[in-house]
């Protein structure tokens, strides 16, 4: 299954709060940024538009900095605002997709609770949590919130195939993501 399949299965989901699980994806847990968490927000804020979604309702908080600068670039030009986790206080959107990525480092998660409690609460009608089904089973703070969308919404596994991950290399710079058709 393609990582468009993937994101479908995602978006198309009646559930209000959803987690894509990236345990599977095969991230470079060592890396500052993380062009492959990039490109599925990306492929998901795509999928939400083209399913008519309006962009201004769409909004992206990103936890990590690295990572919010890339996507900014790019996003802002389809009319999607992308917030750090520190200025998301004031946001309200339709659709809020948090990526909160970075497989090795729980203690900075339990370090972001409260912004992270905040960030989850600035989705009217769809609450898209991009993160590790692993790591937020291990993190304290993280637990019930894990729990509560298992209770209440879908945790969905989201990988890159070694295909996708070469297309991203080639096709995804820190100025232009491309979709895979």
């Amino acid at each position: 299954m393609c990582i468009r399949d993937r994101i479908d299965t995602v978006c198309d989901s009646s559930a209000s709060v959803i987690m894509a699980n990236v345990d599977q994806a095969g991230f470079d847990k060592t890396a500052k940024t993380n062009k492959y968490e990039c490109w599925i927000t990306f492929h998901l804020v795509h999928e939400l538009i083209r399913q008519g979604v309006e962009p201004s309702s769409i909004g992206v908080i990103m936890i990590y900095t690295q990572n919010h600068v890339i996507l900014k670039k790019i996003l802002d030009a389809k009319d999607v605002e992308v917030f750090g986790i520190e200025r998301c206080d004031d946001v309200i959107k339709d659709c809020i997709i948090i990526s909160c990525i970075k497989p090795n480092n729980k203690s900075s998660l339990n370090k972001e609770f409260n912004k992270i409690n905040t960030a989850f609460a600035r989705a009217r009608r769809k609450l898209v949590i991009i993160g590790s089904e692993a790591v937020f089973k291990e993190t304290e703070n993280l637990q019930n919130y894990y729990e509560a969308v298992k209770a209440v919404g879908v945790v969905t596994n989201v990988e890159c195939l070694s295909e996708e991950k070469e297309y991203c290399e080639r096709n995804c710079t820190g100025e232009e993501f491309k979709l895979i058709q």
